[in-house]
């Protein structure tokens, strides 16, 4: 989910721009209902269309911006150091992907509340199975990242790694209720079909 953490910051920033649009102006004169505005998740306007793997590769391209950019602004500029950590991204999101289609059976099944108990119980139990096997999987793929790069004599890179979710869960931490629903959204959203799919 620590990719769509960065997508809503800007999502929340055009609605309030949408806001601040609606408002009556100065001589009170009235005006024409606003346009649309189409949130600026990864893919852009297109972001509908776009089948679940074209959103991955999408949010992929979106990640590697913000992780370069951010090293840059901490001076680590070194290339390996930087392609390092941008595989270890793409590494984490490969091991994500099983959790997070565990999720969404889970919220499709609480939104069309027809789902007996028990299926619900076996879904819960197929996230937490698979929620456990990725973090196994992050902790190794932690220790060859420290071999590569060292982040853990390197404070700043240290903290920067733990506030994307590399090696912490601070950042999903803070989000709090606002955090974990806005992320389920998010995760649906996902995996739906393009908008232009034949029914």
């Amino acid at each position: 989910m620590k990719i769509k953490v960065r997508v809503l910051t800007v999502a929340f920033a055009m609605i309030g721009a949408a806001t601040a649009q609606a408002q009556p102006n100065v001589g009170n004169q009235p005006k024409g209902a606003n346009p649309a505005i189409a949130l600026p998740f990864p893919g852009g306007a297109d972001w509908q269309k776009m089948t679940p793997e074209q959103r991955r590769e999408a949010g992929q391209k979106m990640v590697e911006q913000v992780l370069r950019g951010s090293l840059d602004r901490l001076n680590y500029n070194d290339k390996a150091l930087q392609d390092a950590v941008v595989d270890f991204a793409y590494q984490q999101e490969k091991s994500l992907e099983p959790v997070r289609e565990a999720h969404r059976k889970i919220s499709q099944a609480l939104i069309n509340n027809a789902t007996a108990d028990q299926e619900i119980t076996l879904l819960m139990a197929a996230l937490k199975a698979a929620e456990t096997k990725a973090r196994e999987r992050r902790k190794e793929q932690l220790v060859d990242l420290d071999a590569e790069i060292g982040f853990t004599k390197k404070p700043r890179l240290a903290a920067f790694l733990s506030l994307m979710g590399f090696t912490g869960d601070e950042t999903g931490f803070i989000g709090g209720v606002t955090g974990a629903f806005f992320g389920t959204l998010s995760n649906a959203a996902a995996g739906m079909a393009p908008a232009n799919a034949p029914q």
